[in-house]
């Protein structure tokens, strides 16, 4: 029997997601080793009480986690302002890194871990965990087909958007990295990414600031793929009713799937199948956990031997953020 390969891995900040979604199925993983966190608010070590984690250690810093002999992989799940000094910090300590959303963001940042990542052969992996999905493989695999039943794809159009949170959330502080483009607008964003070809056009690039909150909570993207003839539309939002949906145009019927960027780890999924708004087939899918698919993707990553290729939507991803300069 083939021996199994166990990751040791450390979180980075124990807030509510980590706690639901992460914590749980790493307590139970065969895949990995939970060693313990750090968290830069106290409060959140006392939520994890409940969960029963034995020998979980509470690093003092985030110095002392990576410090921590044999450690392979650190997950960062702390606000957008403090993601890239934490991973900088973790590539200098030879740890691989997943990264929570949204971190390929910015050029510059960009190239600077690129080449110390690269040259150390280390993961750095942006938690995009919808795309560990199998309603993103169904999309992913519709674009790549002929279908006659549908007939030729005219747009895709996503988009996630959420009533107000309290203003005291850090989604509402510009200072720690705040605002609807960076929290919900890198969904859509980093999906168009991955669809379009490399011959692609930025129609249109907007995101609206609000006064009374000082972020922006608005915002949008139109991109053409120009090879293959479709257009993409995005758009995101604080303030308004929940909406989770992606929605295909074809010449002959419509695609419409709800909660595909964000739903629990145990409910099922469908996709509405739809003639004139009318619902024709709806095609079910079993339960799926892609946090965990996730972490196993990372952790194949991690130990094949040969080198570390970055993920192909990466440069379009930070292609589109920058019109939004």
């Amino acid at each position: 029997m083939k021996k199994i390969i166990r990751t040791k891995i450390a979180i980075c900040s124990l807030g509510y997601h980590t706690n639901k979604n992460i914590l749980p199925f790493l307590k139970k993983s065969k895949s990995f080793d939970l060693i313990g966190g750090f968290t830069r608010n106290k409060k959140n070590y006392s939520q994890i009480n409940s969960l029963d984690l034995s020998n979980f250690i509470k690093f003092k810093s985030f110095l002392e986690l990576l410090n921590h002999k044999g450690l392979d992989l650190v997950y960062i799940a702390s606000p957008p302002a403090f993601l890239y000094d934490y991973v900088i910090k973790a590539i200098e300590h030879n740890i691989n890194v997943i990264v929570e959303k949204p971190f390929y963001i910015d050029q510059k940042k960009f190239e600077n871990i690129n080449k110390i990542s690269k040259k150390k052969n280390l993961l750095i992996y942006e938690a995009l965990m919808y795309k560990h999905h199998c309603l993103y493989d169904y999309i992913d695999k519709f674009l790549n087909k002929n279908d006659k039943y549908f007939g030729r794809i005219n747009s895709i159009k996503s988009t996630f958007g959420i009533p107000h949170l309290s203003n005291s959330n850090f989604r509402y502080s510009k200072k720690m990295g705040g605002g609807a483009l960076n929290d919900l607008g890198v969904y859509p964003i980093s999906l168009i990414s991955s669809l379009i070809s490399n011959k692609y056009k930025i129609i249109s690039a907007k995101k609206y600031f609000d006064s009374k909150f000082k972020i922006d909570t608005l915002g949008e993207i139109i991109v053409r793929d120009v090879k293959n003839k479709i257009s993409f539309y995005g758009n995101w939002y604080f303030g308004f009713s929940y909406q989770n949906k992606i929605e295909i145009n074809c010449e002959n019927r419509d695609i419409v799937i709800h909660n595909f960027f964000s739903k629990p780890i145990n409910s099922k999924s469908e996709i509405q199948i739809q003639n004139h708004n009318k619902i024709e087939k709806i095609i079910k899918f079993p339960y799926e956990n892609h946090f965990e698919n996730m972490f196993l993707y990372c952790q194949n990553k991690i130990n094949k031997k040969n080198k570390i290729k970055l993920e192909k939507y990466i440069h379009k991803q930070l292609d589109i953020f920058s019109r939004f300069n």
